[in-house]
C-alpha cells in the first residue's frame, strides 16, 4: 500500500489539473481518480487508527 504522502501528492496533482482546465475554460476532468485516491487514503488512515486503539501502555509512540 502506498503512503499517505504519495496519495496526497497525487491528489494535489489531480486538483491542479482540474484548476488549470477550469482557468482555460475547458471541460473539467472526471472526479473519479480523486474519489479513488480519497478512498485509498481513507483505507490507509483507518488501518493506522486501528493501531491507535491499543491501550496506551502497549502502544509505541513516536519520540518527539
Amino acid at each position: 500500500m502506498r503512503g499517505v504522502e504519495t496519495i496526497d501528492s497525487e491528489l494535489r496533482l489531480v486538483a491542479a489539473l482540474r484548476c488549470a482546465a477550469r482557468e482555460r475554460g475547458e471541460p473539467l476532468p472526471s472526479t473519479a481518480p480523486m474519489d479513488e485516491l480519497l478512498d485509498e487514503r481513507l483505507t490507509h488512515l483507518a488501518a493506522g487508527s486501528a493501531r491507535m486503539r491499543a491501550p496506551l501502555s502497549i502502544r509505541k509512540l513516536p519520540r518527539q
